[in-house]
C-alpha cells in the first residue's frame, strides 16, 4: 500500500468520544486518480455484485454446449415457430454487444389497392429459453435484478456467455426470441396481439448513425426545420429516473414520403431499405398517436462520459435522442403495453411497470412555480396543460429548470403486479417485456409465456410478486444512483487540473445563497456562493427566482447564460466551483415585482459578499 491509495476497509469497532475507531484492511483498489480507480470505489461504496459465482458460470458453459442453432427440436423448445425467411433488422448503440431487440414489419394493401393495416413484429431476446428458474444462473439474475451501465465497464446482469452471445440477437446467426406480433389500423391503432416463441435471424445490424443518416439522405427528415435546441443542461439525476420515457422531441419535421436515395455505403438491398422507410412512418404515426392520449414528454437527454483508450476522462456530451431513437423507443413502448394488455386479458398477474399519479398539492405547487418564472399556464393539474407547458418551453432558457420541477412533482415508477397504469405514457396497463437480458422483470413476464407455450398454469402469487417487485425497483434504484454518482465523480477529476478555465454555462438554480451553474459544452454542474458575487450586494428574489444588484442594477436569474470559470476542486466532497465573469446576452424573462405569490413573504433582504446564507450547497428550498 502507497500513500493516496484508495482502499476498502471492514470496520470492527466505530470511533466515538471515547475510543478511535478500528478497522481491516480489505483491498487496495489503486492510487488515487488514477483510471478505473473512480470505478472500484463507486462499486464498492454501492454494495455493485462483481464476478459471477462458479456455478452460474459453469452453467452459462453448459448452455452454449447445448446450443446448435437448431429449429423444430426438443432442444429449440417446444411450439417455436421458425420466422427465420422474415426481413429482421437491428438498431442499437455503435457499442452495443447485446441485442436483446430486433423489428420486422409489413404493411397490407386494403381490398383495392391501397395501404391498409400494419404488422408489426417486435421479436426480444429468449433468455427463459436458457435462464431456467430455480438455477444457478437464475438465481445470480434475481439477486443482480439489472445490469449496471457505468461509463467505463458493464456489470451484467447475466454472464456474457448468455448476453453477449446465445440469447443476444447477433445478424445472420440463428437465434430465439419471443415474438409479439402486433396488428395496427392504418392510422396506427392497434387491434390485435400475438405472442409466441420464435426462431429468427437479422439480416441487418444498424446504428443508431446510419438509420439518422439514411433518414435525413433519404429525404424524411428535414434537418433544416430543425426546433430550437434547449440549454444543453443535464438533469439532476437523483429525480430523473422518475420517468420511463427518455427522448425529447423530435429534432427535425418528419415529411412523410422519401425523396431521396439510401446513401450508396450503407449497401442497403430493397427489403430493407423498404423495411426501413415503412419503420419510420409507422412509429411517427404511434408518437403522434401517444401525444394525442396525453402522454408526456420531458427533455432529458443522457449524460455520456467520453473516455480516452486509457480510460481517462477527455470530455462529457449529451446523448441526443433523434428519429432513429424514437422509432425503436415507439416500437418498444408499443409491445410492452400489448403485452401487458394481453396478459390482463388473459386474467394473470404479472409485474407490471406503474408510475402513479401525482400529488395534486404538488401539481399545484408547480403551477406556482411556473408563474414565478413568467409563464403563463391553466393549471398543471391537467395532464394536457402539463403537456402544453413542456411543448411550449422547449428552446427556452427555463426549460431545464421547468422539466426539474416537473420531475420533482412527480412519482417514482416502480415495480408492483398492482392494478396501476403509468402516468407518463398515459397507459392504463403497462409492463417491461423488451429487455430480458438486462432486468429481471422482463425475464418474468417471458416466463409467463413460455408456461402458456407449454401448455402449462403460470404459478400465480401476489405476494411473491410484490416482494419481487420491491426487490427490482431498489436493485434499479442502486444502480442509478451508482451511475450518477461515478459520473460525478469523473468529472470532477476531469476539472481538477483545470482551475482557471472558461467556459459557457446556464443558471439552473438560484438561492439566498448562491448561484447553480451547468456548463454548455460540458454538462457538469457547479456552485457560485453569493459570496463570491463581489461587484455588488445583492438582494434574493424568492418569487423571481433571481438575485439582483443594489448598487449596479445587475442580477443573475433563472436560465441566464453566462460566462463562467473553474474556481475550485474538490472530489471528495464531490464539490465544484465556478467563477462568475459575466452574462451572455440579455436577462430571461420579466423581472419580479410585488410580492410573492406563494407565501406573500417579502423578498429576502440584501445578502452582503461574505455573508453566506444558507447551506453551501443543495439547500432545502431548491426546485
Amino acid at each position: 500500500m502507497q500513500p493516496d491509495d484508495k482502499v476498502v476497509i471492514e470496520m470492527v469497532r466505530f470511533p466515538s468520544h471515547v475510543h478511535d475507531g478500528e478497522g481491516v484492511l480489505i483491498e487496495v483498489l489503486g492510487g488515487r486518480g488514477l483510471p478505473g480507480v473512480d470505478t472500484l470505489s463507486i462499486m464498492h461504496e454501492y454494495s455493485l455484485p462483481g464476478p459471477f459465482a462458479e456455478d452460474a458460470l459453469e452453467e452459462a458453459r453448459q448452455q452454449a454446449e447445448k446450443f446448435d442453432e437448431s429449429i423444430g427440436t426438443e432442444s429449440s423448445g417446444l411450439h417455436r415457430q421458425d420466422i427465420t425467411n422474415e426481413t429482421i433488422i437491428t438498431i442499437d448503440p455503435v457499442t452495443a454487444r447485446d441485442f436483446d431487440d430486433a423489428i420486422s414489419l409489413t404493411q397490407i394493401d386494403d381490398h383495392v389497392g391501397n395501404p391498409g393495416h400494419w404488422i408489426l413484429g417486435v421479436h426480444i431476446a429468449d433468455v427463459s429459453h436458457f435462464v431456467q428458474p430455480k438455477t444457478a444462473l437464475d438465481r445470480e439474475a434475481k439477486e443482480r435484478a439489472t445490469s449496471v451501465y457505468l461509463p467505463d465497464r458493464v456489470i451484467p446482469m447475466l454472464p456474457e456467455i448468455i448476453s453477449n452471445n446465445l440469447a443476444s440477437l447477433q445478424p445472420d446467426r440463428v437465434r430465439y426470441a419471443i415474438t409479439a406480433r402486433i396488428e395496427f389500423t392504418a392510422d396506427g391503432t392497434p387491434i390485435g396481439t400475438e405472442v409466441f416463441k420464435s426462431a429468427i435471424k437479422s439480416g441487418r445490424r444498424f446504428t443508431y448513425e446510419e438509420v439518422d443518416e439514411y433518414l435525413l439522405a433519404k429525404g424524411l427528415v428535414d434537418r433544416s426545420s430543425k426546433d430550437k435546441k434547449s440549454a444543453p443542461a443535464a438533469l439532476r439525476g437523483e429525480e430523473a429516473e422518475k420517468f420511463d420515457q427518455k427522448a425529447p422531441a423530435p429534432a427535425s419535421t418528419p415529411q412523410g414520403k422519401a425523396t431521396g436515395a439510401a446513401p450508396p455505403h450503407l449497401k442497403l438491398t430493397a427489403d430493407v431499405d423498404s423495411l426501413l422507410e415503412r419503420m419510420f412512418t409507422l412509429a411517427m404515426k404511434l408518437r403522434e398517436r401517444r401525444f394525442r392520449r396525453g402522454a408526456l414528454e420531458l427533455n432529458r437527454p443522457e449524460l455520456e462520459i467520453d473516455l480516452d483508450k486509457n480510460g481517462r476522462v477527455t470530455g462529457a456530451h449529451l446523448e441526443i435522442n433523434t428519429e432513429s431513437h424514437q422509432i425503436i423507443e415507439e416500437f418498444m413502448l408499443a409491445a410492452n403495453e400489448a403485452v401487458a394488455e394481453k396478459l390482463f386479458d388473459d386474467e394473470l398477474i404479472f409485474l407490471r411497470r406503474v408510475h402513479g399519479a401525482p400529488d395534486p398539492r404538488k401539481l399545484k405547487s408547480l403551477t406556482a412555480f411556473v408563474g414565478e418564472l413568467g409563464i403563463k399556464t391553466d393549471s398543471l393539474e391537467s395532464r394536457f396543460a402539463l403537456q402544453k407547458l413542456l411543448k411550449d418551453v422547449e428552446g427556452d432558457p427555463r426549460e431545464h429548470a421547468i422539466n426539474y420541477a416537473t420531475l420533482r412533482s412527480m412519482q417514482r415508477a416502480v415495480y408492483s403486479p398492482e392494478e396501476e397504469g403509468h402516468f407518463a405514457l398515459a397507459s392504463d396497463c403497462y409492463c417491461h417485456f423488451t429487455s430480458p437480458i438486462r432486468r429481471y422483470p422482463d425475464l418474468t413476464v417471458h416466463r409467463l409465456f413460455d408456461d402458456l407455450a407449454q401448455g402449462k398454469k403460470p404459478v400465480q402469487s401476489l405476494e411473491a410478486l410484490l416482494i419481487l417487485g420491491d426487490h427490482c425497483s431498489d436493485r434499479e434504484q442502486r444502480a442509478t444512483e451508482a451511475e450518477r454518482e461515478l459520473n460525478k465523480v469523473k468529472l470532477l477529476n476531469y476539472f481538477a487540473d483545470k482551475i482557471g478555465t472558461e467556459m459557457n454555462g446556464y443558471i439552473t438554480g438560484v438561492e439566498s445563497f448562491g448561484l447553480f451553474i451547468t456548463g454548455s459544452d460540458i454538462p457538469a454542474e457547479g456552485f457560485i456562493p453569493i459570496a463570491a458575487l463581489t461587484d455588488d450586494y445583492y438582494r434574493y428574489d424568492r418569487a423571481g427566482h433571481v438575485v439582483h444588484g443594489l448598487r449596479g442594477g445587475n442580477s443573475y436569474r433563472l436560465g441566464d447564460a453566462v460566462r463562467i470559470a473553474v474556481a475550485a476542486v474538490d472530489v471528495d466532497r464531490r464539490e465544484l466551483d465556478f467563477r462568475l465573469i459575466g452574462r451572455i446576452g440579455k436577462s430571461s424573462g420579466p423581472a419580479s415585482t410585488g410580492r410573492n405569490r406563494r407565501g406573500g413573504e417579502a423578498p429576502h433582504g440584501p445578502t452582503k459578499p461574505g455573508k453566506k446564507k444558507g447551506p453551501r450547497k443543495g439547500g432545502k428550498g431548491r426546485k
